[in-house]
């Protein structure tokens, strides 16, 4: 019997294994510790970014020093929180391969019309985003360092300060970093690790973005199906090909709860963070004109738009199955098949939902939401 194989993400999945994100290839169903190591040791050396940056904010404040608080608090949340999903992916990798094998399996339903194009296309978006993601994330990682060296040394001279001054953010170390070579090898696994986790926490959004993309092809297979099963003159066969989408359909809403279970802790951290960090970095680009935290701002929102758009097109996907179904050429179909069309209809109209644990839906409302409570932290931080 042939192994499994999946089909479907493709290109993401190369990406995500490049950063230790996923299995290799072949490898999905019996992984082993190799994987985990190999996440843990990048892990411990990316980290390094995020607690220098977590000790400056504490120095700074036991400090009564509030100048780059913004900041501090910009990338200590925005590489906490992508520490910390990460980590969620990670202990999710079985239920993701699960999903991925059901949506690379064509043997019980068949394959979804144009799914070849479809997956193509998505294949091929894939690697235009990461080249947009590497574009952002570089220039995050190189305009911060620089600018940051620029504004250090301009703070030290007009308020007397020792800050520490060539890094990518500012730090503070219970130990002497600032002399060379040291305050250049920290420079250069700061750089690594700020790339590190905001190339996986843009690619965590793609990978739930396209991951839906695929969901919706699946339910937009099953609307097929019943659309097929209702054209059939014969009775008998009418009810065969009506059981069969019903029963592919009620396996794809069973399936959204397994993966509500694997991305929900994801979309809360996402609703609950990116407000504000897009307030504050919003409050540090009008203070003080920072191109990099517009970079990241950006990134973030992007994200957020990504999950937010992906989980309101599956939703009306979901929709159009009942909707099609109510408006198609049914007056023929046996009695037996109109009762049962009625249960398909009520239940299309109960979606596939991307939820953010029971906290909420992602969807338009959510966007909006969110981008609401991103202004209220920069009117926040504005009367301060």
């Amino acid at each position: 019997m042939a192994k499994p194989q999946i089909v479907c993400l493709q290109n993401t999945l190369k990406i995500f294994r490049f950063y230790a994100m996923f299995p290799e290839k072949d490898k999905e169903l019996n992984h082993g510790k190799n994987h985990y190591v190999k996440f843990a040791v990048l892990a411990c050396f990316s980290s390094v970014v995020l607690i220098g940056s977590f000790l400056h904010l504490i120095k700074s404040m036991s400090d009564n020093n509030y100048l780059n608080l913004d900041t501090d608090l910009m990338y200590t949340l925005s590489l906490g929180i992508t520490f910390a999903f990460s980590i969620g992916f990670l202990y999710k990798t079985e239920a993701l391969v699960e999903i991925f094998l059901f949506l690379s399996d064509f043997e019980e339903f068949g394959k979804p019309v144009d799914f070849d194009r479809d997956n193509t296309f998505y294949d091929r978006l894939s690697v235009y985003h990461y080249i947009y993601l590497e574009t952002l994330v570089s220039g995050i990682v190189i305009i911060s360092t620089y600018l940051n060296m620029t504004k250090c040394q301009k703070l030290n001279l007009e308020y007397g300060l020792d800050e520490i001054c060539g890094l990518f953010s500012y730090t503070w170390m219970p130990f002497e970093i600032d002399y060379f070579p040291m305050r250049q090898i920290f420079l250069v696994v700061q750089m690594f690790g700020a790339h590190q986790f905001y190339m996986i926490a843009g690619m965590c959004a793609w990978f739930v973005f396209e991951t839906f993309q695929h969901f919706r092809i699946r339910i937009r297979h099953v609307n097929f199906l019943f659309q097929e099963a209702l054209k059939e003159e014969d009775p008998q066969r009418c009810r065969e090909k009506f059981n069969h989408a019903a029963r592919y359909h009620a396996l794809l809403l069973g399936l959204g709860d397994r993966m509500n279970g694997a991305f929900g802790i994801f979309m809360f951290t996402h609703m609950a963070i990116t407000a504000p960090i897009i307030g504050i970095g919003v409050f540090a680009i009008v203070s003080g004109g920072s191109v990099s935290s517009f970079l990241l701002c950006l990134g973030w929102f992007d994200g957020l738009a990504m999950v937010c758009f992906a989980g309101q097109w599956l939703q009306d996907e979901c929709f159009a199955v009942g909707t099609d179904l109510y408006d198609a050429d049914w007056l023929h179909c046996p009695e037996d098949i109109k009762k049962d069309m009625m249960v398909v209809i009520q239940r299309s109209w109960t979606p596939i939902c991307l939820r953010a644990s029971s906290f909420g839906i992602m969807d338009y409302r959510m966007f909006l939401g969110v981008l609401k409570a991103s202004y209220s932290y920069i009117t926040l931080l504005t009367q301060t």
